[in-house]
């Protein structure tokens, strides 16, 4: 498998200085990362329990599981619309749908 970056925190963070930007970004990064390593969707700890995310965290291909890969490809661009829309990083119910399926459709699968 190659390896390639998924998320670079440091390289969103650049799109802008202010802070409030910098401060909404590692807002939700913290809880997006987080919400990947609670539901087992990482190969190992991205952020230790309490960490934050910095410039310099990263996630690569290599990070998240295949299952979580495909979360992702499914998940990411319906939450990152509904944070462009206004929806606060907090609701994070739009993640919680999406693993909800991927696991159902992946559970039938493995039944049949």
């Amino acid at each position: 498998m190659d390896d390639f970056t998924l998320y670079s925190v440091g390289h969103m963070l650049g799109s802008s200085k202010r802070r409030s930007h910098r401060d909404k970004t590692l807002h939700i990064f913290d809880i997006y990362i987080h919400f990947l390593q609670d539901n087992n969707l990482t190969t190992h700890a991205i952020l230790p329990s309490g960490a934050l995310p910095g410039p310099e965290t990263v996630v690569r291909r290599s990070d998240v599981t295949d299952e979580g890969f495909e979360f992702l490809r499914r998940a990411e661009p319906k939450w990152f619309r509904a944070l462009s829309r206004g929806t606060p990083p907090t609701n994070i119910g739009i993640l919680q749908r999406e693993l909800a399926k991927l696991r159902g459709e992946l559970g039938k699968t493995r039944r049949n």
